[in-house]
């Protein structure tokens, strides 16, 4: 039904594009036509500014991909229209010009774009693939600034708290509250967020704060650079203690993970920060 439901929105949304309704168009730099097909109101992007959006590719009549389908939105940091590496895609081309509220279509053809790229998908000179793009939000650099300096602010709190923490474990002082898995691994619930379950292959953003839980010694933490750890969860890049605290989880909660060193750095651990066989305290607040 959800697929279903996804398909139905497409198609009056492609059919919006061809009838009456469509505002206007403009050309870009390169040569692609962007369509408008209702206008949003704002301002467009600039350098550095992080735009969040929703996207489909249409090749012909065939949807290839939905971002609605998906439980992560996708953004992206607008970089500067000069850069060699962004002229020719459509994608950057066509949502630099727009504003909050904006769908627009980017249509490309098969021999307008890299013959590799053609051929993975199987075009043909004459085949059409249509970007659909409802730009919704736009964070500027000030306001990205701005919650920077909130993240590094908070610094001092969450060390406090930590420690807090690490104190009530090592008084086996959760009781309940302590899950334990069968992996050893041990984590407690501080906030419950209001955001989905986390599963493998989903994007997540995490702030957090690492200690070592032997010597209290702080080794890392995200707070200090105003800004969470962005990151892919089940496919290894990250410990194997953060995967699979990550996916008993939810988007928007806070929790510390007590993670025993075979699920962290091993035997080996990471010198001078995190000795030999170190288990390893995690705060974390994952971002809805």
């Amino acid at each position: 039904m959800k697929n279903l439901l996804v398909l139905t929105t497409l198609a009056l949304f492609l059919l919006s594009a061809c009838g009456e309704e469509q505002r206007d168009s403009v050309t870009t730099a390169s040569g692609f036509e962007v369509v408008w097909h209702e206008r949003g109101q704002g301002e467009p992007a600039n350098e550095g500014d992080m735009l969040l959006f929703h996207v489909s590719y249409m090749l012909n009549d065939s949807l290839l991909f939905d971002s609605r389908s998906n439980p992560d939105t996708p953004s992206l940091q607008l970089p500067s229209m000069d850069d060699p590496q962004i002229q020719g895609e459509p994608l950057f081309e066509a949502i630099a010009m727009m504003v909050p509220g904006d769908l627009a279509t980017v249509s490309q053809r098969g021999d307008e774009m890299p013959m590799e790229q053609a051929q993975q998908l199987e075009m043909a000179d004459d085949d059409l693939l249509n970007y659909n793009i409802e730009l919704f939000r736009i964070v500027t650099q000030e306001e990205i600034m701005a919650m920077q300096e909130a993240s590094r602010a908070r610094e001092s709190e969450v060390q406090a708290f930590v420690q807090e923490v690490l104190d009530t474990y090592r008084a086996n002082g959760f009781g309940d509250d302590l899950v334990v898995t069968e992996t050893g691994l041990q984590y407690v619930i501080h906030e419950s967020g209001n955001g989905p379950s986390i599963n493998v292959g989903d994007q997540a953003e995490v702030h957090y704060y690492g200690k070592v839980i032997e010597n209290g010694a702080m080794f890392d933490n995200s707070f200090s650079r105003g800004e969470p750890f962005g990151l892919t969860v089940g496919v290894g890049m990250v410990i194997p203690g953060w995967d699979e605290a990550l996916s008993n989880l939810n988007k928007g909660d806070a929790a510390s993970i007590f993670i025993p060193y075979p699920l962290a750095y091993g035997e080996e651990g990471r010198p001078p920060q995190i000795p030999q066989r170190s288990d390893l305290l995690f705060y974390i607040e994952i971002q809805e």
